[in-house]
């Protein structure tokens, strides 16, 4: 018997189907978008989640991806761990318990106090899925605000939103008003960001000139003062301090001072 082209398809083991179907997504599939994650996070994943309120395995992993790449396995054993579920289920319980809650506040408290996720990760997630509510608690961030960095660690309470609450507004207020609330997160980090690799390269040239040695020589402590941060590691040797007399002096305005050492 001689059998159709159609019922040759249909007699083929599921698997091969499955594969064939997955071959023929792939080539539809438009893997760019991958390559900005926070584009397709902030895009297309929304979007999804307000218009059908569900949220993937695969966007879910995307967004610890994107927090923190280094720390994705962590949050997958302790998920897995914490009501004794596979990740895909657990991943769905937690979306459904935030689509359950009626507040911000009741967001953040389930994603700390329920699910164990510390107050970066929490924020980053939740700033993904309602952007207009929330911005990323980052270490970067709190540099620039020079508060707020004592919360990192801390559990979920009444205290702490109350201090993320101030935290964003301080965020708001520290950049252009212009700017959307996840711009302004951007704002900022980007600054620490231009200040540390300006910093960096600045320390590399001083190093390498020698100025670190001709300074140490020059700047006295004050009153036996100890300030609280230090030179960079390529300048620790010299144990140089810095001391004003009006005010902690900055990164720039040590460098300023180098640099007219130098000259």
């Amino acid at each position: 018997m001689i059998l159709s082209p159609t019922t040759r398809s249909s007699q083929r083991a599921p698997w091969r189907v499955l594969v064939a179907h997955l071959r023929r997504q792939a080539r539809r599939m438009d893997y760019r978008k991958y390559y900005h994650l926070e584009t397709y996070l902030l895009g297309e994943v929304v979007d999804r989640f307000r218009d059908t309120g569900e949220l993937s395995l695969f966007d879910f992993h995307c967004i610890l991806i994107w927090k923190a790449n280094r720390a994705k396995n962590m949050h997958v054993k302790r998920l897995q761990r914490v009501r004794g579920q596979t990740y895909p289920e657990s991943v769905a319980c937690l979306v459904s318990a935030l689509m359950q809650s009626p507040t911000p506040k009741e967001r953040l408290r389930v994603l700390m106090r329920d699910w164990g996720f510390s107050l970066p990760t929490a924020t980053a997630i939740l700033t993904i899925l309602y952007p207009e509510d929330f911005t990323v608690y980052d270490a970067r961030v709190c540099g620039q605000l020079r508060r707020f960095k004592e919360w990192a660690s801390r559990r979920f309470t009444d205290r702490l939103w109350d201090a993320y609450l101030e935290f964003k507004n301080q965020v708001v207020r520290a950049t252009p008003a212009r700017y959307c609330l996840r711009d302004k997160d951007r704002y900022l980090w980007g600054k620490s960001f231009y200040n540390q690799v300006t910093d960096e390269t600045r320390w590399a040239d001083l190093q390498q000139r020698g100025l670190p040695v001709v300074l140490a020589r020059q700047v006295r402590m004050k009153n036996n003062q100890t300030p609280p941060w230090r030179l960079p590691e390529c300048c620790r040797e010299t144990q140089a301090r810095f001391i004003s007399v009006e005010r902690q002096p900055t990164v720039a305005s040590i460098l300023r001072r180098l640099s007219r050492v130098a000259s």
